[in-house]
């Protein structure tokens, strides 16, 4: 991520809008359980660094600002994608089928108390 002179929050916020481009601020808040405001300084950062655009939808009621990554931005968010795979493949590669099953099931359920 110091390659790219981003955060993890902000790396997390380019993976997500690979996967959700056209996203609003509101929605990125709601997925990552942070404030707008908060979200609101990530991305005026991203927008500063080139990673992302946004653009205000036309011709509908809904006023609200997409998000979208820039040509530069998906480049960024492709290369933080696989690095972040091969260091989760190196992470379990001692680890059997049983033992990874096991291991989503325990985050899995880490993940649920907190956010519940």
């Amino acid at each position: 991520m110091a390659e790219f002179n981003v955060t993890r929050s902000q790396a997390q916020t380019l993976g997500y809008l690979e996967e959700n481009p056209g996203a609003n601020q509101r929605q990125i808040a709601e997925h990552f359980s942070h404030r707008e405001a908060s979200v609101s300084t990530l991305l005026r950062n991203l927008e500063k660094a080139g990673y992302i655009e946004k653009h205000v939808s036309s011709g509908t009621q809904d006023r609200s600002k997409k998000v979208y990554l820039t040509s530069n931005g998906q480049h960024v968010a492709q290369q933080l994608r696989q690095r972040f795979n091969t260091t989760n493949h190196q992470s379990i590669g001692g680890l059997s089928e049983r033992e990874i099953d096991e291991l989503i099931t325990l985050l899995t359920k880490i993940h649920d108390h907190q956010n519940n």
